[in-house]
């Protein structure tokens, strides 16, 4: 049983390109079954494709625990590869001893790049604030990673976590996998090592003994540039969890649009010698143990040799590129929603988009009655501008909506006016009232009962207005004051 077939296991670490392999293996699956090699699809999707459920699992026990491992069994028992990959970088960071469930079973490969730690601290400070997994700033996380502390690694934000120290001392996450499968079946290798490969994929290939092939790209997983790292730093320590999930796509979206050509560093050079001149001795026993003793100047050098002063570390965000951030954000803000409306109304027929809503906003209304107390009439429902559209334009919807404050005997309505739809500035600060909007806001007011009260909420300042407020503070209050002389013009009602 033990000998039936052969896993192959990539078990990171993070930020050496692991994203790439994993994407090439999913898209490549017809190339390894020529090489005898077959890879599990049971990830997440497409643009997810490790098995990171195996390190969800380990902490779960020594048999399959989970309807995703029990299946992953199977599905290799019935593959007709002898070969077997699998691969998260997530493993780098688990107890080895809690898959021997799996390891155990099968004779085991383990395949692991290692970087400069320099590097790799930098790198994952940079890919958990992309998630906002780490709340602290950058001398925090040194200090918690070179101490061994337990961090959150990864979070699906619904009560699933992977907590665990990074695995800085490399030899020691080595020994690990070494004593459950044996150092003959380790590979480790140099990220970086042109020696070995020309890139991290093309080095994993190695591994297999695939020979490289020609057209071998796969998507990266670009970190987040100084800039964005600092600016989510400021925003995240100022709201909520949800909040910060919420952000996640709209810091991507203008961090790759934007900022992903940034080259300058976060850390300096001071803290780079002391990193690598506290792990020299583990890097002296990992290159002579797993490496072969390679003559990589990380792996054998005193620090001072090769982390020079050159380096170009970036300088504090300024509140003029804070606002020209968070101006970005807004701006990505309102065009990423006409984006997913216009992708799911071409898959979604209307008849099925009618039914959504309708069952939609019943449950909605009815989660907010399990809450009103008995012979409550005065709630305020308020509702968002993408609603009011759609109330004005879909009559099931609105139906729906009137049925739901008739059932709840209310007699008030809370309606948000959006300040950076309603109003746009040139680059002068000379203001233009975008009318179109203000017929749909007149619309809805029509379709309200005449005993219904309206309240005005503003929201949303206007990108101009919030850089004018970085750079002269003084200036909101005219901009306000204006905005409010602009509603009560417009909106009597």
């Amino acid at each position: 049983m033990k000998h039936s077939k052969q896993l192959f296991l990539h078990i990171g670490i993070h930020k050496t390109g692991t994203t790439s392999i994993q994407y090439w293996c999913a898209r490549n699956t017809t190339v390894l079954a020529n090489y005898g090699y077959y890879y599990p699809n049971q990830y997440a999707n497409l643009n997810n494709p490790g098995h990171h459920f195996l390190a969800h699992a380990s902490s779960l026990g020594a048999v399959p625990p989970t309807r995703a491992t029990v299946a992953l069994m199977e599905n290799i028992q019935r593959s007709p590869h002898y070969k077997v990959i699998l691969s998260t970088e997530l493993l780098s960071v688990v107890n080895p001893l809690s898959l021997r469930w799996l390891l155990e079973r099968w004779e085991t490969k383990v395949c692991c790049f290692v970087r400069r730690q320099d590097e790799y601290i930098e790198s994952m400070y940079r890919e958990l604030k992309k998630s906002s997994y780490f709340l602290g700033d950058r001398r925090e996380f040194i200090d918690e990673a070179m101490a061994g502390n337990s961090m959150c690694i990864f979070s699906d934000f619904k009560g699933l976590e992977v907590r665990a120290a990074l695995p800085v001392n490399y030899h020691e996450m080595l020994d690990r996998w070494a004593s459950v499968v044996g150092p003959d079946n380790m590979t480790t290798i140099a990220y970086g090592d042109q020696n070995y490969a020309s890139d991290s994929l093309s080095g994993f290939l190695k591994f297999l003994g695939i020979p490289p092939q020609g057209n071998s790209y796969a998507p990266r997983n670009p970190s987040y540039s100084p800039e964005i790292v600092q600016a989510r730093e400021l925003i995240d320590n100022c709201i909520g969890p949800k909040q910060r999930k919420t952000l996640r796509p709209l810091f991507w979206h203008v961090n790759n649009k934007f900022y992903s050509k940034d080259k300058r560093k976060i850390f300096g050079p001071d803290a780079r010698r002391k990193i690598m001149s506290d792990l020299r001795s583990s890097n002296l026993t990992m290159n002579e143990r797993y490496m072969g003793n390679l003559s990589i100047d990380w792996l054998c050098e005193d620090p001072t040799h090769f982390v020079g002063d050159n380096i170009q570390e970036a300088a504090p965000l300024t509140l003029d590129r804070f606002a020209q951030i968070a101006t970005q954000l807004i701006q990505e803000a309102q065009s990423t929603p006409k984006i997913e409306a216009q992708r799911a109304d071409s898959v979604t027929s209307k008849s099925q988009e009618e039914s959504r809503i309708a069952r939609k906003t019943s449950q909605r209304f009815s989660s907010i009655a399990d809450k009103l107390p008995s012979g409550r009439s005065d709630l305020f429902l308020s509702t968002n501008f993408a609603n009011v559209s759609r109330l004005v334009s879909d009559h099931l919807f609105r139906k729906r909506y009137f049925e739901s404050l008739e059932d709840f005997n209310h007699n008030a309505v809370r309606i948000p006016f959006y300040w950076r739809h309603i109003v746009n500035y040139n680059e002068q600060g000379k203001v233009t009232v975008n009318q179109d909007l203000v017929k749909t806001y007149h619309r809805f007011a029509s379709y309200l009962p005449e005993h219904f009260n309206v309240t005005a909420v503003i929201v949303n300042c206007s990108p101009f207005v919030a850089k004018a407020f970085y750079q002269n503070p003084g200036s909101f209050p005219q901009y306000y004051s204006q905005y409010l002389q602009i509603l009560i013009g417009n909106f009597p009602f």
